[in-house]
């Protein structure tokens, strides 16, 4: 029971999509911005690497002076 409570997970969070052409791809560079397909209040998908479960929602937040993820309950019909 102490292995599966210590036992590490990696997390996926997604904050939206964007869809590109190729070669709007391929030109991309260090400092472009990427408008996404969210709004910016938006809750963000966090899903476990590896896991087939349903994804959880995230907002997004900071805790001691770094970039977090809140998570939400999602409603389940």
């Amino acid at each position: 029971q102490d292995a599966v409570r210590s036992a590490r997970f990696q997390m996926h969070v997604v904050a939206g999509n964007a869809r590109l052409a190729l070669r709007e791809l391929r030109a991309l560079q260090v400092g472009d911005v990427l408008a996404l397909r969210a709004p910016l209040d938006g809750a963000l998908r966090v899903q476990l690497a590896g896991s087939n479960a349903a994804p959880l929602e995230a907002r997004l937040g900071s805790l001691e002076g770094r970039r977090a993820v809140s998570l939400a309950v999602r409603n389940r019909q």
